[in-house]
């Protein structure tokens, strides 16, 4: 079965990847915040590499498999796949948009950032539905 409008279809598919990929690893740098301030930081923690590396894997494979199966009305694997990668580059921009937030307006912040990130993902997955 192929795609009413594929075009809409890929792009909203990548959309909702990176906006789920995106508050995956921002969701991950709230939790490792929280627990900085309820523990302190010391140069001996080896828990920040650990939280983060976990946060990314799987906002990585969040991005991948929604933009992948979103994409399931396209027939062609290659696109499908091309789609989970961009779908992946546009969550590390949005994590790393995570930053100044952080920088700026801390926790609360950040927070805020990870419910807009999963509000925009939510519309882009009920769009690309629609699009299929």
């Amino acid at each position: 079965m192929a795609a009413r409008d594929p075009v809409v279809l890929a792009l909203a598919s990548i959309a909702a990847g990176a906006g789920a990929g995106g508050a995956v690893i921002t969701a991950g740098l709230v939790a490792l915040r929280v627990v900085q301030a309820r523990r302190g930081i010391t140069p001996q923690d080896d828990l920040a590499f650990g939280v983060l590396s976990v946060a990314l894997f799987a906002g990585v494979a969040a991005a991948a498999a929604i933009a992948w199966r979103l994409t399931g009305a396209i027939e062609d694997y290659w696109r499908r796949g091309v789609t989970g990668a961009l779908a992946v580059t546009l969550a590390f921009g949005l994590a790393g948009g995570a930053v100044p937030v952080d920088l700026v307006a801390g926790r609360m912040g950040l927070g805020a950032y990870a419910v807009a990130l999963v509000a925009a993902g939510t519309w882009a997955l009920h769009r690309a539905r629609r699009a299929a």
